[in-house]
């Protein structure tokens, strides 16, 4: 019977050890990809007219999933806008496309807002 309970401990341990050591490797695998595909770009946006603009336009754009953070430099008229993202779960276009979409703050019904490239 001890020989039998043995003999079961070992082949448990034999067979959970290259199960935990591929659950620790895939766990770092995700970590390095999540890493790697962060991206820091910075884009000038036209048409803005107050602050409220701006604390909208970074409001839409971080409510995007995949996009960590959308801080605005360099205020006025065109305004600079440093945004961190995860390529894999966001395209730029889309960041872009919210930006220009973003209602105006006078007006509603207007999407003033423009990409300047």
């Amino acid at each position: 019977m001890k020989y039998l309970l043995i003999t079961g401990a070992i082949f448990s341990a034999l067979m959970l050890q290259p199960i935990q050591a591929q659950e620790k490797n895939n766990s770092l695998n995700q970590s390095q990809t999540t890493e790697q595909s962060v991206v820091e770009i910075q884009t000038k946006v036209k048409g803005i007219t107050c602050k409220n603009d701006v604390s909208t336009l970074a409001t839409n754009v971080e409510k995007l999933h995949g996009v960590i953070s959308c801080k605005a430099e360099n205020l006025g008229p065109t305004t600079t806008f440093t945004i961190k993202y995860n390529e894999t779960l966001v395209r730029k276009e889309r960041i872009f496309e919210t930006l220009e979409n973003t209602p105006g703050c006078k007006s509603p019904e207007e999407r003033p807002y423009q990409i300047k490239h």
